[in-house]
C-alpha cells in the first residue's frame, strides 16, 4: 500500500533564482520507496504549480524561480509495486529566493523644462 505518512520537509537552499529543496523519506513508507512527486509554485498561487518526479534521490534543484519571491513547495512518496502508489502530501513548505541584482535601466527619456531644468525618466525592467 501506499506510505501512510508524507515526507519530512527540510529547509531549503535558496539563491535569486533556484532553490535546492530536500526531504526525508515518511516514517511509515509501507515498503521500499520508488519515487517522489515533487510540486511548487509562487506563494498562493495554487493554480499554477510546476511538479516533477524524482527517483533515487531526496532532493531537487529547481531553477528558474523568480528574484525576491514567496514560493510554496510539497512532496508526496511512491511506494514501490503498490497498486495505489502515493502517499498523502507534505503540509506545505515557505521559501523565499534571494534578492537579485536590478536589471539594466530602459532607454532614458530627457524633457528639458528650461534653459536650467530637465527631467529623466526610462522605463524600470520588472524581471
Amino acid at each position: 500500500s501506499a506510505p501512510s505518512t508524507p515526507p519530512s520537509l527540510l529547509p531549503a537552499v535558496v539563491t535569486n533564482s533556484s532553490a535546492l529543496l530536500s526531504w526525508r523519506p515518511p516514517s511509515a513508507p509501507n515498503g521500499p520507496i520508488a519515487r517522489y512527486e515533487v510540486r511548487w509554485g509562487q506563494a498562493g498561487d495554487r493554480a499554477r504549480l510546476t511538479s516533477r518526479e524524482v527517483a533515487g534521490g531526496q532532493d531537487l534543484e529547481v531553477e528558474g524561480l523568480l528574484p525576491y519571491t514567496p514560493y510554496s513547495w510539497e512532496v508526496r512518496a511512491c511506494t514501490e509495486g503498490a497498486p495505489q502508489c502515493w502517499g498523502p502530501w507534505s503540509p506545505p513548505s515557505s521559501l523565499h529566493t534571494s534578492v537579485g541584482a536590478p536589471g539594466r535601466p530602459g532607454r532614458p527619456r530627457v524633457v528639458f523644462l528650461n534653459s536650467t531644468t530637465a527631467e529623466v525618466a526610462w522605463e524600470i525592467d520588472s524581471r
